[in-house]
């Protein structure tokens, strides 16, 4: 988002540098709501704050676009039904991801400040470090005509301290990418080219916590030898910057147009592990192995010393329930299970 640019001053409101969060618009709590995205399929149209802007989404440029059944933009778009034609998921609105013949990046995000919000939060939904797994799903649709090619859309996420990405995830390639963070083998889906013969098809991605936390301790400096070391250690991770987005190198000649909509954004509550002792198999890795030995026991005192979120299994209640710090309650929780051998 171009954050120099304060549109509220088109509306009299003072500029903010606050990292408020925007409540998930429903209301309900964050773990396990099945969509705390604001405007998930585009349906509120315009926001009067930013010309041609979504509300609660900011576009990268002219390539990226908020396309309305009957409007004076070619191609037309049609109520949904309508035969061979260019129509929405649902509704009335959907996004157009074009492109100017030349790559480069077109995107469509959450990063945006609402102004509907007396705090002047940002749309960024928020999120829960002490939570579990982020499922983010969208329906894209290329025509047959307007095929992509030399480039590839998927979706990209953040996760964000206060302005500051601490892990990222994206894959703008034509097959399967390792998920930074996460477990080997566990992938991110390719990007898309190519058409969907107008048919609208589903993008699902499914963020483990495991590749979050990696991420943000490699960056943070809990884990050696890996990320930039540059994150302060509080606060937590509070947000996630969700873009549908098309890129490739620029100079690169592409084509085509895909189209977005009705998305949806689900943090997942913490699975329960089937035994909090068993926390690692003697390889050092973190890998349970179904016993409980010294080696659990040695690897978690190195990830607790370590302040390693991984640590973070008890909140004082006794009741193994994770709260987002490491303190001597986590301790004392694991020791307990550790000598009752679960």
């Amino acid at each position: 988002m171009k954050r120099a640019l304060c549109v509220a001053a088109l509306a009299g409101l003072a500029c903010t540098t606050a990292f408020g969060q925007t409540a998930c618009p429903d209301m309900n709590p964050l773990l396990g709501n099945a969509n705390c995205l604001t405007n998930p399929g585009f349906e509120q149209g315009f926001d009067p704050f930013a010309l041609n802007q979504p509300v609660g989404w900011w576009t990268s440029g002219p390539q990226a676009k908020l396309r309305e059944v009957g409007d004076s933009i070619s191609p037309p778009v049609a109520a949904v039904g309508t035969p061979n034609a260019i129509t929405p998921d649902t509704g009335d609105w959907m996004v157009a991801l074009t492109t100017d013949g030349f790559g480069g990046f077109v995107g469509i995000s959450t990063d945006k400040i609402n102004f509907f919000d007396p705090n002047l939060g940002y749309y960024d939904p928020v999120y829960d470090y002490s939570g579990g797994d982020v499922v983010i799903t969208g329906r894209y649709m290329i025509p047959t005509n307007d095929p992509v090619s030399g480039d590839f859309s998927c979706i990209k996420v953040n996760i964000k301290v206060q302005n500051q990405d601490v892990a990222t995830f994206e894959n703008f390639s034509g097959a399967p990418a390792q998920m930074p963070g996460a477990a080997e083998g566990v992938m991110y889906p390719a990007g898309i080219s190519g058409t969907t013969n107008g048919v609208w098809q589903t993008f699902t991605l499914n963020i483990p916590r495991e590749a979050i936390v990696n991420q943000y301790e490699c960056n943070r400096g809990i884990q050696p030898d890996c990320g930039c070391n540059c994150v302060p250690a509080s606060p937590l991770p509070s947000h996630i910057k969700i873009t549908p987005s098309r890129y490739v190198g620029d100079s690169t000649i592409t084509t085509g147009t895909i189209y977005w909509d009705n998305f949806t954004y689900t943090e997942l509550p913490v699975s329960t592990p089937g035994c909090v002792a068993d926390v690692d198999d003697g390889t050092g890795t973190g890998t349970p192995d179904g016993g409980v030995t010294i080696d659990d026991l040695l690897y978690y005192l190195g990830i607790f010393n370590a302040g390693s979120v991984s640590a973070d299994v008890d909140d004082g209640s006794g009741t193994g329930t994770p709260d987002g710090g490491v303190t001597i309650d986590d301790l004392l929780y694991y020791l307990i299970r550790f000598n009752a051998g679960c």
